[in-house]
């Protein structure tokens, strides 16, 4: 990761599973964004669970793994989330699927899944009628 509190949480966490304790419960920190921004805070969970999701050859990694997915995909991104500043790369991986579909939507991090909720029932009613 190119922020460092959690560059530093991952080398713990590889330390911890290197050690033989990726199984065991330890504290990382993370960088979220809300309305006033980015803030760091603190997670308490297991190094395995912590490498899983931000490792750089993590499977949460979107940009990387949006060419492997073979199910239509909607992506629902903020103007206003920093984290979602590679949305439009990662979407123009995605396999070509006519269900497919990518939505801006205007909110913050947390904001987000509201934001998109009426896209996302849209999406789901338009998938349900597809063969």
């Amino acid at each position: 990761s190119r922020v460092p509190a959690v560059a530093g949480a991952i080398d713990k966490a590889k330390q911890m599973v290197a050690d033989g304790k990726g199984g065991e419960q330890a504290s990382f920190d993370d960088v979220n964004t809300g309305p006033q921004g980015s803030y760091t805070m603190s997670l308490h969970t297991t190094a395995d669970i912590y490498l899983s999701f931000y490792a750089l050859d993590a499977e949460t990694g979107i940009v990387a793994n949006m060419s492997a997915l073979k199910v239509p995909v909607l992506y629902v991104y903020s103007d206003s989330d920093p984290s979602q500043r590679n949305a439009v790369a990662a979407f123009a991986k995605a396999p070509p699927n006519p269900l497919n579909r990518q939505v801006k939507v205007s909110a913050n991090h947390i904001e987000t899944v509201n934001a998109g909720r009426e896209a996302t029932l849209a999406w789901i009613r338009d998938a349900s009628k597809s063969p």
